[in-house]
């Protein structure tokens, strides 16, 4: 049992340090696209890869995918990032296709593109996802119930505790003189 709480409050505190470290990252990476400059493109190639079971993981079976060419400085690039950051699966080929529904190939978009680096572009940016805070969360909540417990101190025979007012006098020492 004592080294099940150990498991517990360690692994809880790798939840909440993981939680946080992520949101923080995300929530800073959403920040910092915010002022990426736009361009235009166009999409090549838009449908539904469906997944194999030891790629699926948590994510799901049904992954949108995008292909879009842009033009940054008379330069062409090519992109596939649907959402920075993230690859999103779905349990359902029919939810994955609505997330293409407006990007059908041939269909002008605007993509948001890494000054620094124009390779880098996507077409949506999230704020922070709200699965990072949940890590954070349930990792606080497996420390909190892996703390240890308060216990009681064990009382001598004889040297009960009495209270202050059940003393001869009243409240204070020397029967309250």
């Amino acid at each position: 049992m004592k080294y099940l709480r150990i498991l517990m409050l360690l692994g809880g505190i790798a939840m909440i340090v993981a939680g946080a470290g992520l949101l923080t990252k995300n929530y800073i990476r959403a920040a910092e696209t915010r002022n990426w400059p736009r361009a235009r493109a166009r999409i090549t190639e838009s449908r539904v890869d469906t997944l194999q079971a030891r790629q699926v993981g948590n994510a799901g079976d049904f992954m949108p995918h995008v292909r879009y060419d842009y033009v940054v400085h008379g330069r062409t690039f090519h992109g596939d990032t649907l959402w920075l950051d993230e690859h999103r699966g779905f349990g359902s080929a029919n939810v994955a296709a609505r997330e293409l529904a407006f990007l059908e190939a041939g269909t002008e978009v605007e993509i948001m593109y890494n000054p620094r680096d124009p390779r880098e572009a996507a077409l949506m940016v999230d704020k922070p996802t709200w699965r990072y805070l949940f890590l954070a969360l349930l990792g606080a909540l497996f420390t909190f119930a892996a703390r240890p417990k308060r216990r009681p101190k064990a009382v001598v025979p004889g040297q009960e505790m009495i209270p202050a007012q059940a003393t001869a006098g009243g409240s204070g020492p020397a029967g309250g003189r």
